[in-house]
């Protein structure tokens, strides 16, 4: 039996799109498999960044709660395995726990997709105490995934290498798979796509207006732009209810731009993929990126993307220097150009609709 804990359902995010995806793939290949649901305490992020603060930990107590009852009532056998979509699992080490005390021999795999040791993270003023919780992922684990070979070499050095002890005496139970994707319904849900070159001039911003995605740079990279011409407009989205941020300066920002800049927020999937799919161009200027998921799904419906030329964004576009830059100047110069002549990159995220397959290859199914 595979016992999957999926992380809390967040139209919002797309844990919801998970859920689906991750059974989808358990129904194709024929595993037999359960999920281990907690109890929501919220459906929208209320307090936090990426997740709600407290739903998400009374999401992951409960389910452990849960995964306690299945030992207890015998369901547990040798053989099983336990799969978390989110590493950042309180209560985690109970599993082997009870497991060596039964005496049976169950394997726990788990989806990491940051941690105290990103720049820029939530998690990052937890460092002084996190990084033990971290380190003891890799001693639970059989089998570590990540999004990037950029974020495996991360973990890697930050958590494991570094410190004293042996932990992973494999480097290769470390796997980047990449983030689970579905682009054939990325592209349903969008619509018939209208060829970029006939689109409007837009640029799209459609990652967090928060610190680790500094949206201040992407202000000065266009005002560089709006420099050049002023025939563009701009847009920064969020799912989230209201256009929010981690930082008031950031927002107080938002007066900076000397472009016309839009920013919407409650956007459900469809009108997110919808205006991803009105847009000419994408552009990322964050600070730490292990997974670019609004890269792979701007790609998608056509958005040719500008990325820095750093993190995991090289490996994603197989060092396709056309797609990256390093100074705002070389931003700016791309955005020039592929607002008149918009480029492809959709070849690029086709790998990660088998992201899923690789994740249970490599747990053995």
């Amino acid at each position: 039996m595979l016992w999957i804990l999926p992380l809390e359902i967040l139209t919002e995010r797309y844990t919801e799109q998970w859920h689906r995806w991750f059974e989808h793939g358990c129904k194709k290949r024929g595993i037999d498999y359960s999920f281990v649901e907690g109890i929501p305490l919220t459906s929208t992020i209320e307090n936090g960044w990426v997740l709600d603060t407290h739903g998400t930990n009374y999401w992951k107590m409960t389910q452990i709660a849960a995964v306690c009852k299945l030992f207890r009532e015998g369901r547990v056998h040798s053989g099983d395995s336990f799969f978390t979509m989110d590493m950042w699992h309180p209560g985690l080490e109970v599993i082997p726990y009870m497991a060596q005390m039964d005496e049976l021999d169950v394997k726990v795999y788990g989806f990491l997709h940051a941690g105290s040791y990103t720049e820029g993270d939530f998690a990052e003023p937890m460092a002084p105490w996190a990084v033990q919780f971290e380190r003891g992922w890799a001693s639970i684990c059989h089998k570590i995934f990540v999004g990037s070979e950029y974020h495996r070499w991360v973990f890697w050095h930050a958590r494991v290498e570094a410190l004293p002890g042996p932990i992973l005496s494999v480097p290769d139970r470390i796997v980047a798979t990449g983030n689970p994707y579905c682009s054939a319904e990325v592209l349903t849900t969008a619509g018939p796509l209208v060829p970029a070159c006939e689109r409007a001039k837009l640029v799209v911003f459609p990652n967090r207006w928060d610190t680790e995605k500094d949206p201040m740079r992407f202000i000065d990279i266009l005002n560089l732009v709006w420099h050049i011409r002023q025939d563009f407009t701009a847009i920064a989205t969020t799912s989230r209810a209201t256009f929010r941020s981690n930082s008031q300066a950031l927002l107080d920002g938002l007066s900076r731009a000397n472009f016309p800049l839009k920013t919407v927020a409650g956007l459900t999937k469809t009108q997110y993929y919808e205006t991803l799919a009105s847009a000419r161009v994408y552009v990322s200027t964050a600070i730490e990126e292990t997974f670019g998921m609004c890269f792979v799904e701007s790609a998608t419906l056509g958005c040719t993307p500008v990325l820095p030329h750093k993190l995991s964004y090289p490996e994603m576009v197989d060092q396709d220097t056309r797609f990256l830059y390093r100074t705002n100047e070389e931003a700016a110069e791309l955005i020039d150009q592929y607002l008149d002549e918009p480029l492809d990159a959709s070849y690029y995220v086709q790998r990660y609709d088998h992201s899923f397959d690789r994740i249970l290859y490599e747990m053995g199914y």
